[in-house]
C-alpha cells in the first residue's frame, strides 16, 4: 500500500467503510440464508398426503306408531251439594222412650272381633258365657233427641271374674253423642261371669243398645 492510499483510509469515517463493505456483507448473507434453508428442508420428514376417511355412524330406525286419538270426554259439572234434612222440633211435654229392652232370648252374640289393646289376660275359652243380671239403661241426650238422631249402637263389653265390666268398646257407631250414652250405661251393667268348668273366666259380649224417637 502506497502512502497516498494509507493516507486516503485514514481519512474514510466509519460510515463510509461501512457503506464499502455492505456489498460483500449482503452477499455473504445471503448465501448463509440459502444454506441454512437448504439444511432445513433436507432435515424436515417428507409430507405425505393422507386422504379424509367420513367415520361411519350406525343408528337403528325404529318405527313410533301414532299416539291414539283421545276420546272428547267432556267435564262433567260436579253436583251440587245435597240439602241438609229438615229437623223436626219435639214439642214440649210429648213422652219419648230413650230405650227399647230387646228380648235376649232373640238377641244373637257374634264372636267380637279382636278387641283393642286392654289391660285383660287375653282371650280365655269359656264353657258358659257371661248372663246379664242388671241392665243399665242409656240416658238420651236431649241435643241427640232433638236432632233426629235414632239407631242402635253395640257394645263389646269385656267382662270381669266378678261379674263386672272391666271395658266398653264402641263396635257399632251411630252418633258420638248416643255412642258415649251407650258406653256409660254398658259399664254400670252386671253379668254373672263366663265359667271355664267350675272355675269364672273373662269373656267378651256383645250388648246392643237401641235409641228410638216415637
Amino acid at each position: 500500500m502506497t502512502a497516498t492510499d494509507r493516507s486516503l483510509a485514514i481519512a474514510l469515517s466509519a460510515n463510509d467503510r461501512f457503506k464499502l463493505r455492505y456489498p460483500r456483507t449482503l452477499k455473504a448473507a445471503t448465501l448463509a440464508a440459502l444454506v441454512l434453508t437448504a439444511v432445513m428442508v433436507w432435515l424436515s420428514p417428507r409430507y405425505q398426503p393422507q386422504p379424509y376417511v367420513l367415520r361411519n355412524t350406525e343408528f337403528t330406525w325404529v318405527e313410533i306408531p301414532e299416539a291414539p286419538a283421545l276420546p272428547d270426554e267432556r267435564v262433567q259439572p260436579a253436583p251440587p251439594p245435597a240439602l241438609p234434612p229438615v229437623l223436626e222440633v219435639v214439642r214440649d211435654g210429648i213422652e219419648v222412650d230413650p230405650f227399647t229392652f230387646p228380648d235376649w232370648s232373640e238377641v244373637w252374640n257374634p264372636a267380637p272381633p279382636a278387641p283393642p289393646a286392654t289391660n285383660d289376660d287375653g282371650f280365655v275359652a269359656s264353657s258358659a258365657k257371661p248372663v246379664l243380671t242388671f241392665f243399665a239403661k242409656p240416658d238420651y241426650p236431649a241435643l241427640a233427641r232433638h236432632a233426629g238422631q235414632q239407631g242402635t249402637v253395640l257394645i263389646h263389653v269385656l267382662v270381669g271374674t266378678d261379674g263386672k265390666v272391666i271395658d266398653a268398646v264402641v263396635v257399632q257407631s251411630v252418633h258420638p253423642l248416643l255412642d258415649r250414652a251407650a258406653q256409660q250405661a254398658a259399664r254400670q251393667c252386671r253379668f254373672t261371669p263366663a265359667m271355664q268348668r267350675e272355675f269364672p273366666v273373662k269373656a267378651w259380649l256383645a250388648v246392643p243398645y237401641v235409641f228410638r224417637l216415637r
